[in-house]
């Protein structure tokens, strides 16, 4: 397993290129997207990308869609790349946890050469989406669509709890506090606008109904 690290960051690139080697994967830094990179880019199984050196690229980057990206930044430039992040990059906002960064194209696993194989290519439709808080509004492949401050709240609830079960009633508290009050009927509806912005205008399935309980983002949905 192939891991391409971009950045100028030295630092963070070589803290990075410690913790992917130390899980017996190859990994390998480049400081630039110059044409060698770019060629380089394909024969990758993950490309780990700083947003700063996407945002200053103005042509279309075709290598990019040949492998996994695991887009990282901070908040800033993320925002300023949100209308070219394609279908398929998981967006990293800096700082962020190196375990949780690590498992997302890891899994270990007591057959696997080294403890370790690359993760499922399978990937939950939200790991297409791109979420601003300044604004409230989410991008899925490059399109905007914006939500009302509490289907916003509620969508990130969902996506900061992906792979769990999120109850009516900690939605309901989490989202609408003191003002939702007993009364989790209000997640049902505002689950079905978030559908009616999302999976139908876009022909996708992100909110998952767990019967008698609540509702998940899964993990790997298709």
């Amino acid at each position: 397993m192939k891991v391409l690290i971009i950045t100028k960051d030295e630092i963070f690139s070589r803290m990075l290129f410690l913790e992917v080697s130390a899980f017996g994967a190859q990994a390998c830094e480049a400081r630039e997207l110059s044409q060698e990179t770019k060629k380089e880019i394909p024969l990758c199984d993950f490309t780990v990308l700083d947003a700063e050196l996407f945002a200053a690229e103005t042509e279309e980057l075709a290598e990019l869609e040949k492998t996994q990206v695991l887009l990282f930044g901070y908040p800033e430039a993320l925002e300023s790349v949100s209308a070219k992040v394609a279908a398929g990059f998981r967006v990293f906002p800096r700082p962020f946890l190196m375990a949780s960064f690590l498992s997302s194209f890891f899994e270990k696993s007591e057959e696997a050469e080294f403890g370790v194989r690359p993760a499922k290519r399978r990937k939950s439709a939200a790991d297409s989406l791109i979420l601003s808080e300044a604004t409230h509004t989410v991008s899925y492949k490059r399109e905007t669509v914006e939500l009302t401050g509490r289907e916003f709240a509620l969508l990130l609830l969902l996506v900061k709890h992906k792979g769990e079960t999120v109850t009516r009633a900690a939605a309901a508290a989490a989202v609408w506090g003191k003002d939702g009050g007993a009364d989790t009927n209000i997640v049902d509806v505002y689950v079905r606008y978030l559908r009616e912005k999302l999976d139908e205008k876009f022909g996708i399935k992100i909110i998952s109904t767990v019967r008698g309980e609540g509702y998940t983002i899964k993990n790997n949905e298709y």
